[in-house]
């Protein structure tokens, strides 16, 4: 089994992170990193009138698509958002941050670092990024 199946099996999502789902699958909202590869795949998860909310290119640009999939797909809703057009100004960057801090600090998010790497090795954590060999956080040490 796939490491990252595992891991999404561990937080009651395997299935359906794994694509298992049928077209038109059940998820309110999927957040996909992948970008190229993963796009379609990750449409297909979601139930009619699902958020798809992409955020990543790890495997290459999306190819452009015909708006009509999204209401052949159930009336689907799509965004692309960049971190900056949220945190453009000092006051909405600070309040961003506090929020985040505060719902870490409550243990509704778990943070999982699941590999570090000594600064010195920086290379080394390039390369498990790039091969996929890394999940959760990766944190570099001094």
């Amino acid at each position: 089994m796939r490491r990252s199946l595992r891991i999404a099996r561990g937080l009651k999502i395997g299935d359906r992170a794994a694509y298992a789902g049928p077209t038109g699958g059940y998820l309110p909202v999927v957040f996909d990193s992948g970008g190229k590869d993963s796009f379609l795949r990750s449409l297909d998860c979601l139930r009619p009138r699902g958020l798809m909310v992409t955020f990543g290119q790890a495997s290459g640009p999306i190819d452009s698509i015909a708006l009509v999939l999204l209401s052949q797909k159930g009336s689907l809703f799509l965004t692309r958002p960049i971190l900056f057009h949220y945190i453009e100004r000092r006051d909405a960057l600070e309040a961003s941050s506090k929020e985040l801090f505060e719902v870490v600090a409550s243990g509704k998010v778990r943070i999982n670092v699941n590999q570090r790497f000594a600064l010195k090795d920086a290379a080394d954590a390039h390369k498990a990024l790039e091969a996929r060999a890394t999940s959760g956080s990766s944190v570099l040490t001094i």
